[in-house]
């Protein structure tokens, strides 16, 4: 116990220890105290010390400032009816109540005319005799804790009237009939430590357990005490101290009935009951009767088809759709569930989140793309038809307009239904990380965006920023980085699950964060590792999350908030990183801490650190600190959790270490805590020592001067001849240089000269425009290259009534992609010439052999992976029949306007891990058909006025849009387009596309 002075009393079984903050003294048997088993010490309203023990009573007086000590006793001589005694307590009528272990309640009355007088109640008039102890509503009515009849509590008593007794214990509603402690918290609600059930809260009128099934730690608490920023902290038999988190965190694992701890998602029906996705353990049914969870399980022998669920979606017509690690979706209604897998044309079967939309289509996000569930049955959305950033979905939200937002892998998707188009969004609109789990939308439209590794993104809507895409959080502001779950509690609080707790971000009007708060296992969130878009918002305003240890409901409402500031210490102070004995330093020091009062060190030991600590109890982990060195230091330092700073070389003179803290909701301290001290100079730095200094310096400098003077007419002399001899050395040097910039000149027109006839070379052996012309009367071939020579080609060869026909993409462009083109042409030449071979994936097949044995690939990672890529068509003109067979390059065919495109295999004409035989496409041909083929140049090229790649869509389309003009009209519009398009970027690659029409 604190004194109203300060002192600490310390009862123990063998007598009080007292402390004054110097000095600790014992009181015991010697000094007149009557007992050793110290069991209550307590001061009254006027200030007397009274301590109960295993022999009775005694009062504590001090004599002559604490230099002895008088005791007065009172025992069952005195007429007390025991002499253990449990607790003490004074009522408004200054009357001492004593609770005695099997002696009932004494009440005594002090008077100087009558003396000692004792009221005693015993089993009969009080529900027991066992009182175990004391405590004052805030009604003024008294409650007692017995040991076997609970607690009951005495109201409306006077001086001279005992009152009405209202007993509660395990027939009444009360949990327990042992009560060991009482206690009155600020807000006027008790508590009680019981022997078997925990704590008990009683506030309007009921009593609410905390014990093992609620999550408390111990059914044993043996006392309880409340702090100054209103914690309450209890002793417990086998758990220690522990103290109460507060009831805004509900905990529900396999200790409160669920059948498995580890829940990967949460919705909730319009009957109030919560569906919990487990991970091993199926679907599992939540619903509270009275207060009490009531769980129920549906696994693989209810006709669930996994047990492993990842996702869950409820509609509001309560039918509930799960999303599997391994056996699809399914739906559960009316009792059964319907299973749609890979078999039903499911993309994949292990499906990671699930989500049903305002037009009542499902979407799954799979491992291989999405699926879209509608009237017409599974339509799958991936890298391949919609350019999906990744296949791998986390995560699918709707907008309030109906768009779709997906999270992926590798970025951003947004879908929109008017124009059934997909925007992709990366780096160049700002998303830095592209590993995105989680998504949600706030009351603008705005979307946010949680990334794995990266922190919290915003997207704008409506932004005419070059990058709508900001970033919001990071490690600056979140506990973790580490993003799986996104919700908003309400319009202007986001709540941001990690993997190791959550974050309350307090938002302004604008979206910018005002405040932020970590919850984690020290703040109550004893779940900690939240699983992947396992949250929830139900219809109470309460956030659920699924975590690795069961399911957590926060309750915002229920959240106390702690608005006292830590209490700043200085705790330790080292010198040169070292602990030192301050008495040494100086005289007078803190009694706590024996850190000096008054500190004034010599100027060679200026090397401090301070350690100090701000004292929240609350959450003591979350407490932050600013600190600063005066005059050092001329602002405070950022905000940080480390108690601890060095100084070092500090300079002479005085100083003022300055500490504030905040707690985890941001209240700073009022004051800093201030520590002064002085550096002193050393002797040279005294005045007497510098003016002779200075003297001394101004006679140096004199000296100096004169011997200058000297020594600079001597340096002269010398200069001059050296710079005579530089310059004449300089112009030498420039000779030489004029010289090699020739030479050098001369190599540039030389290497460029062989390029150019390279190019000649290569234009030679490329056929002519003529002989395409001849065989293809509308027809045209652009051909772009790069540099001067290119590594695209084109190539024609008519054989055995066949018109062969090949658009080609070497590897690289310049001279190794011409080199490449020529050892293509020579191939292709002799494979088609020579060998008499037509078929298309005839000539690919033998190309690519000739490839490898020129090449000598051996498919080794450190060897070159040159080849080419190539689309070939064999016409028979008279047939009027085509094949086509291509590697890496399609073949697009428009007819009425229609763009058909039959792609290649997806491997080069080159050494490949994949090396399959090329696929020969029959395609039958009708008058009027156009057919293209060509290199990705042309798709691939930078340009327009966001500076991004043409793309492959926008080329078919531009095909079908000129199908009216001929094909030399053709040729000159996509010259011009492609021109137009890259503006004032480089061009990026050789192009090359050939066109004709049937």
């Amino acid at each position: 116990m604190e004194d109203s002075n300060g002192n600490l009393w310390f009862g123990t079984d063998n007598g009080i220890s007292f402390y004054d903050g110097h000095l600790f003294r014992t009181i015991n048997e010697y000094d007149g105290l009557y007992g050793t088993q110290v069991l209550k010490i307590y001061e009254d309203r006027h200030n007397n010390i009274w301590a109960g023990t295993d022999e009775g009573l005694n009062k504590i007086v001090f004599v002559n400032s604490y230099d002895s000590v008088n005791i007065k006793t009172y025992s069952y001589l005195d007429g007390l009816s025991y002499h253990l005694i449990f607790d003490i307590y004074e009522d408004r009528y200054e009357r001492l109540w004593l609770a005695f272990y099997g002696g009932g309640i004494n009440v005594l009355t002090f008077s100087d005319s009558t003396g000692l007088q004792v009221d005693k109640l015993f089993h009969g008039t009080i529900p027991s005799d066992i009182i175990l102890c004391i405590e004052e509503d805030s009604e003024g009515d008294l409650w007692f804790g017995t040991g076997d009849e609970g607690v009951f509590k005495i109201e409306d008593f006077t001086d001279s009237s005992l009152g009405k007794i209202q007993t509660f214990n395990i027939h009444s509603g009360f949990p327990d009939n042992t009560v060991w402690d009482i206690l009155l918290d600020n807000e006027g609600d008790l508590w009680f430590g019981t022997d078997k059930a925990g704590v008990v809260k009683y506030d309007q009128d009921q009593f609410r357990n905390y014990s093992i099934e609620q999550g408390f730690p111990d059914e044993q608490v043996l006392c309880l005490y409340q702090d100054l920023e209103g914690n309450i902290w209890t002793g417990t038999f086998s758990s220690g101290i522990c103290r109460l988190m507060g009831e805004h965190f509900c905990h529900y694992t396999e200790e409160q009935g669920l059948t498995n701890c580890q829940i990967y998602d949460i919705d909730q029906d319009t009957d109030g009951n919560y569906w919990l996705a487990s991970h091993g353990r199926g679907l599992i049914k939540l619903s509270f009767i009275n207060g009490k969870p009531f769980s129920r399980s549906y696994t693989v022998n209810n006709g669930l088809p996994d047990n492993y669920i990842n996702s869950i979606y409820i509609t509001a017509d309560n039918k509930i759709w799960l999303a599997t690690k391994e056996n699809g979706i399914a739906r559960f209604e009316g009792g059964r569930f319907i299973n749609y897998n890979e078999d039903s044309h499911l993309a994949n079967n292990y499906v990671n989140c699930i989500m049903v939309d305002s037009r009542g289509q499902v979407w799954s996000g799979t491992k291989e793309g999405i699926s879209l569930l509608n009237g017409k049955g599974f339509f799958t959305i991936n890298e391949d038809n919609y350019e999906l950033p990744h296949n791998e979905v986390q995560t699918i939200i709707e907008d309030k307009t109906g768009n779709i937002w997906v999270g992926t892998l590798a970025g951003l998707a947004k879908f929109t239904f008017e124009d059934n188009a997909m925007t992709t969004f990366d780096e160049k609109e700002g998303l830095y990380y592209k590993e995105i789990y989680a998504l949600a939308e706030d009351t603008q439209g705005n979307i946010w965006i949680g990334t794995n590794g990266g922190g919290l993104f915003k997207y704008e809507t409506g932004s005419q920023k070059e990058q709508p895409i900001k970033l919001i959080a990071d490690n600056t502001i979140l506990r973790s980085t580490n993003i799986v779950s996104l919700v908003f509690q309400n319009d202007s609080v986001l709540i941001v699950g990690t993997n190791i707790g959550f974050d309350k971000l307090v938002l302004d009007k604008q979206g910018e964060i005002i405040s932020a708060k970590n919850y984690y296992k020290s703040s109550g969130f004893i779940g900690m590792e939240n699983n992947l878009n396992s949250i929830f918002k139900d219809n109470k305003g309460n956030i659920w999350f699924g975590t690795v240890k069961g399911v957590t409901c926060y309750k915002p409402e229920l959240e106390k908030i702690n608005t006292k500031p830590p209490i700043n210490h200085l705790t330790e102070l080292n010198l040169l990183f070292k602990k030192v004995d301050w008495a040494e330093y100086t005289d007078s020091l803190y009694s706590w801490t024996l850190l000096p009062r008054s500190l004034r060190l010599p100027h060679s030991e200026n090397h401090l650190t301070f350690k100090w600590t701000g004292i929240s109890l609350s959450n003591p982990e979350n407490v932050r600190y600013k600190y600063k060195l005066d005059p050092v230091d001329k602002d405070w330092s950022p905000s940080r959790q480390l108690p601890e700073q060095t100084y070092s070389g500090i300079s002479p003179g005085d100083y003022s270490f300055m500490v504030m803290s905040e707690n985890e909701n941001g209240i700073w301290s009022e004051k800093p805590f201030v520590f002064n001290f002085t550096i002193k100079p050393p002797f040279y730095q005294t005045w007497w020592f510098i003016s002779i200094m200075i003297v001394l310096a101004f006679f140096g400098i004199f000296v100096y001067i004169k011997y200058r003077e000297k020594q600079l007419i001597r340096e002269k002399r010398i200069l001059e001849q050296k710079v005579d001899e530089r310059t004449a050395e300089i112009q030498k040097q420039k000779t030489e240089i004029e010289d090699q910039k020739d030479v050098i000149e001369q190599k540039n027109i030389d290497i460029t000269d062989s390029i150019r006839y390279a190019k000649r070379i290569q234009d030679a052996i490329l056929p002519s425009l003529k002989v395409i012309k001849d065989n293809l009367k509308d027809s045209f071939v652009l051909y772009l290259p790069k540099d001067i020579v290119s590594g695209d080609f084109y190539w024609m060869k008519e054989k055995n009534e066949s018109l062969v026909i090949v658009a080609a993409d070497c590897t690289g462009h310049g001279v190794p992609g011409a080199f490449m083109s020529m050892l293509g042409i020579s191939f292709l030449n002799e494979i088609v010439e020579k060998d008499n071979i037509t078929s298309p994936e005839k000539i690919l097949n033998t190309l690519r052999e000739n490839i490898v044995t020129a090449l000598r690939q051996r498919g080794l990672e450190t060897e070159s992976k040159d080849g080419m890529d190539m689309a070939i068509c064999s016409y028979n003109k008279k047939l009027k029949h085509l094949s086509f067979a291509g590697a890496n390059n399609p073949l697009y065919l428009i007819r009425n306007k229609e763009l058909l495109s039959t792609r290649g295999n997806r491997m080069p004409v080159a050494i490949h891990i994949k090396m399959d035989e090329f696929t020969k496409h029959n395609i039958p041909i009708e008058t009027g058909d156009s057919l293209y083929i060509f290199s990705d140049g042309f798709a691939d090229q930078f340009g327009g006025p966001e500076g991004k790649k043409f793309k492959s869509e926008k080329f078919k389309q531009l095909l079908v849009d000129i199908q009216d003009e001929n094909m030399i009209t053709q040729k000159d519009i996509l010259n011009r387009t492609i021109t137009e398009w890259r503006g004032e970027h480089e061009q990026l690659d050789d192009i090359v596309v050939l066109g004709f029409k049937v």
